[in-house]
């Protein structure tokens, strides 16, 4: 928290910055703050009455650390290089990592600022700048990035080098999957699901960007964009999944909606009517089953949704939420019969639900 009192050890995080990158500052302090860091700032922390000077040398020598907002203005700025070189002082060999720099330009970096690696968010979306500016702070403080998983074993590449006998790992190598076509660009966030429409030949993809794009794949080495993207959600897209027919795309998001797209002609998508409410929390996973009439929607809300759409115009849950899971419901999935309905929580479990036959004495699908 900031406004820590004189009387307390210090900071986790002094912000040093220029006035013209205040609001960068403030931004930063904020995540910083939610993740439960001290931080000192003066936009906040400089009240009526205090010595600013005084502040300032307190948050160069009292701060843990201290982040350098730096961009053309912080590099003008006497005061700014007042503090970054007494971090530097403090830390010459960066034993500690005294000193964060956060480009918010892309600037070059004088002196023995140009040694030290800084955290880059210029010309990045805002929660990708969130997540690498977070992620950036966890690693200096632990001092080291290492994976969570074993780094795949490095195979030499031998295909200028006949041998001369077959050689296994050639014939395994042409019966792997290989890559047809360049990425496909268009989205400016992290893109979390991807789904085929039945008949192969589009390919929709839902984005951070809150937004959903679909793509002509027909002939997979010249895919491309069709049409705009898909407008409409106001958080981040978490899932997409065709309709059995083809015709029609659901899409989930953190916004706490579903919604519909008629994309009978990909070239022309349009939304179909107003988004579908009924979640708590931010939408993970959407599912048709086989028979297309019946939409199910997995939530951050620790609930699972089922939704009638044989009326795309009159779309509409069907009973009470399917309760059960005690944590985040991120995944579901219709067995290909449409009987039973999966669905698989951050609770560690996957619960199974009778979609057609039994119901318990609520009404409810039978679950276990």
């Amino acid at each position: 928290m900031s406004g820590v009192d004189d009387g307390t050890v210090g900071w986790d995080f002094f912000i040093s910055y220029t006035a013209a990158d205040r609001r960068w500052a403030e931004w930063m302090a904020w995540q910083l703050e939610a993740a439960d860091y001290r931080v000192l700032i003066q936009a906040w922390d400089f009240v009526p009455g205090s010595d600013w000077r005084v502040k300032m040398e307190q948050g160069v020598t009292r701060a843990t650390r201290t982040i350098a907002v730096l961009s053309e203005s912080y590099l003008a700025s006497v005061y700014g290089g007042e503090e970054w070189r007494a971090a530097r002082a403090a830390d010459p060999e960066g034993l500690i990592r005294k000193l964060l720099p956060v480009r918010i330009d892309d600037c070059d970096r004088p002196g023995t600022l140009a040694t030290v690696v800084s955290i880059d968010l210029f010309d990045l979306p805002a929660d990708v700048a969130r997540l690498r500016f977070l992620a950036a702070v966890n690693a200096s403080l632990k001092g080291r990035v290492k994976p969570d998983t074993e780094p795949a074993f490095p195979r030499r590449d031998v295909s200028n080098a006949p041998p001369s006998f077959p050689d296994p790992l050639s014939v395994a190598q042409e019966s792997m999957p290989r890559l047809i076509f360049r990425p496909l660009a268009g989205h400016v966030g992290g893109v979390w699901s991807v789904a085929f429409a039945p008949d192969g030949r589009t390919l929709a993809t839902a984005s951070r960007d809150e937004m959903v794009r679909l793509w002509d794949v027909a002939d997979p080495s010249q895919a491309r964009a069709l049409g705009d993207p898909l407008f409409g959600h106001t958080d981040w897209v978490s899932s997409v999944a065709f309709a059995p027919d083809g015709r029609t795309l659901a899409s989930a998001s953190q916004d706490e909606t579903v919604r519909l797209w008629d994309v009978a002609d990909p070239t022309r998508p349009r939304s179909l009517g107003k988004p579908l409410f009924g979640h708590s929390g931010g939408v993970w996973s959407v599912a048709f089953a086989p028979d297309g009439r019946t939409l199910a929607s997995a939530s951050d809300d620790r609930c699972v949704a089922l939704w009638d759409v044989a009326d795309l115009s009159r779309p509409r849950r069907l009973g009470a939420l399917l309760t059960g899971h005690t944590d985040g419901v991120l995944s579901v999935a219709f067995s290909p019969d449409g009987r039973t309905l999966a669905t698989a929580s951050d609770d560690s479990t996957v619960r199974l639900w009778a979609i057609k036959g039994e119901k318990d004495q609520d009404g409810q699908p039978d679950h276990s």
